[in-house]
C-alpha cells in the first residue's frame, strides 16, 4: 500500500505543477484559464507529502530513492497525459489525489 500511496500522491503533485505552468494548463482548460498560483505549492506540498509512505515502508535510504524512482515514472506518465488527453489531466490528478490519500488513511 505504501508503493500505491507514494505514486498516486506524486502523480497527484505532478499534475499540481503541470497546471501552475501555463502553457499545459491552457491545453487543458483552454485560453480563458485563470492562473492559479496555490497549484504550484500544492503540487511541491504533496511531492513530500508522497516521500512520507516510501521512508515509512522501506526506511529512508532505500525508501527515498524509491521515492525518487516513482517521481520519475509519475512525471512520465503526467507528461504523455498532457500530450495526448489535455483534458484529462485535472480529472487524473483528483482522482489519484483520491486515491493516494485514501491508500495514507487505509495504511
Amino acid at each position: 500500500m505504501n508503493l500505491f500511496s507514494t505514486a498516486a500522491l506524486a502523480y497527484a503533485a505532478m499534475t499540481c505543477l503541470a497546471m501552475a505552468s501555463e502553457r499545459y494548463r491552457h491545453g487543458a482548460h483552454g485560453p480563458a484559464a485563470p492562473a492559479l498560483a496555490w497549484l504550484r505549492g500544492a503540487g511541491w506540498a504533496l511531492l513530500a507529502i508522497a516521500a512520507l509512505p516510501a521512508a515509512a515502508g522501506w526506511g529512508v535510504s532505500v525508501g527515498l530513492a524509491l521515492w525518487i524512482a516513482v517521481t520519475g515514472f509519475a512525471a512520465f506518465c503526467c507528461t504523455l497525459l498532457i500530450s495526448f488527453r489535455p483534458s484529462w489531466v485535472p480529472h487524473g490528478g483528483l482522482l489519484s489525489l483520491a486515491a493516494g490519500l485514501a491508500g495514507l488513511a487505509l495504511g
